[in-house]
């Protein structure tokens, strides 16, 4: 099963990641996701663009969305 966009979204708003990334980096990390891109890929993205959080906690967090 893939990771849905809104799966993702809520993640980010919820927890306050992404808050250095704009609207078009927003986009782009929503086009991976339905590209199925990996999702270390798409922790890597959220996590670039967050702070005060680890890659390893992006990344356990969206595996534990699907």
């Amino acid at each position: 099963m893939a990771l849905q966009e809104m799966d993702a979204y809520r993640l980010c708003n919820e927890k306050k990641y992404f808050t250095h990334g704009d609207n078009s980096q927003y986009d782009r990390m929503f086009n991976m996701l339905s590209e199925g891109k990996p999702l270390h890929d798409i922790a890597l993205v959220i996590w670039i663009c967050s702070e005060n959080v680890s890659l390893d906690d992006v990344e356990t967090q969206l595996e534990e969305l699907l």
